[in-house]
């Protein structure tokens, strides 16, 4: 395709360009070895990479093909790389790295480990999808979650000042929600956490009123 009038230094910060660009830094292959599998010359990978010049459809999906990622990611439609994924992403918006660690959590090679205190059962083997699964419908999770926004979040400026009063409050609240979590997962696992030095107890028995509350409505 011929090359285009803007000028080298806009064209290379578009979708394309970048991000062939950084696939081809991740595979470290060189612009000759990318150009002799598609069939082209070096100098047209070199303004494909520089956003001077774009492929045509076949080049497109040669390109695809050899990075095993979706031409919509290529052109910057999708952020996500690997097709399969699309449309997990266009329903949930999980990236990929999120997607391939759920997927791995469901591996039976991947187990949770845990030791009891008491020395009953030194090893105790959990798929990882069952914990995810697990805290993912507990009522309390989106609390969690947004307690770890506020914290990541930078704090407003207040004249000179930074307001942290909602970090600390936030940090408070996500000890609360994590142990509301735990005690909510114990009650529908029919798991005594209050055995664990009143740790968890009072999570524990407001949980465990709610759900005797639940019943008798």
């Amino acid at each position: 395709m011929p090359r285009k009038a803007k000028p080298t230094y806009e064209t290379e910060k578009e979708p394309f360009p970048s991000r062939l660009k950084d696939l081809i830094e991740e595979r470290r292959i060189t612009q000759q070895e990318l150009a002799d599998v598609l069939g082209v010359t070096r100098q047209a990978v070199s303004l494909y990479a520089t956003g001077q010049s774009t492929p045509d459809i076949k080049a497109l999906e040669k390109i695809a093909n050899y990075f095993d990622v979706s031409a919509d990611y290529l052109l910057g439609r999708m952020e996500t790389r690997q097709p399969e994924n699309i449309e997990i992403v266009k329903s949930l918006g999980l990236s990929d790295k999120s997607i391939d660690m759920i997927k791995g959590c469901g591996s039976p090679d991947i187990k949770f480990a845990g030791i009891d205190v008491f020395g009953k059962k030194p090893y105790i083997e959990r798929p990882l999808l069952d914990i995810l699964n697990l805290f993912l419908e507990s009522h309390h999770s989106q609390a969690f979650l947004a307690a770890i926004r506020i914290i990541i979040s930078p704090p407003e400026a207040k004249g000179k000042y930074r307001n942290v009063a909602p970090y600390y409050a936030a940090r408070q609240y996500l000890s609360q929600a994590m142990e509301c979590i735990l005690a909510e997962i114990a009650q529908k696992e029919g798991i005594d956490l209050s055995v664990y030095d009143g740790l968890f107890r009072k999570s524990f028995e407001r949980e465990q009123q709610n759900s005797n509350r639940n019943k008798t409505r």
